[in-house]
């Protein structure tokens, strides 16, 4: 029971520090463009969040896959990845085609959040059927 809450907290902390970048993003975005890379990189601020929102999306898929490190379970992982390869590749075909920048920063944040569901699911697997994990 230990793990998990241990889990839990890291996952929460993962997506607190998202929600951070992604409300910077919102608030400031402009002005962290214009700092970072000068005013012409202003006008993209809606990709400048969505790209926070994917980075979001992988702090909770990072604090899982320690998950995985912990318990020692790394040829459960292949199969995920392969998948979230052929959606990422996928969806970025259909996304990036018909909204560019954006459409590619739609199908990173997606193809992630498939990711943290697949390692969520085989987590859950895992720890149900060894005890001493938990």
């Amino acid at each position: 029971m230990e793990f998990r809450r241990l889990l839990l907290n890291l996952v929460i902390i993962g997506a607190c520090l998202g929600l951070m970048g992604i409300s910077a993003s919102l608030l400031y975005g402009r002005e962290i463009l214009t700092l970072l890379y000068g005013s012409t990189y202003a006008g993209y601020n809606k990709l400048f969040v969505w790209v926070m929102i994917a980075g979001a999306v992988i702090f909770i898929q990072t604090a899982l896959g320690f998950a995985y490190t912990t318990i020692r379970q790394f040829r459960v992982l292949i199969i995920p990845h392969i998948i979230v390869t052929i959606i990422m590749f996928a969806s970025s075909f259909l996304l990036v085609s018909v909204n560019g920048s954006i459409g590619g920063a739609w199908a990173f944040a997606f193809s992630n959040l498939c990711l943290v569901f697949l390692f969520v699911f085989l987590l859950n697997r895992a720890l149900a059927s060894s005890p001493s994990y938990v």
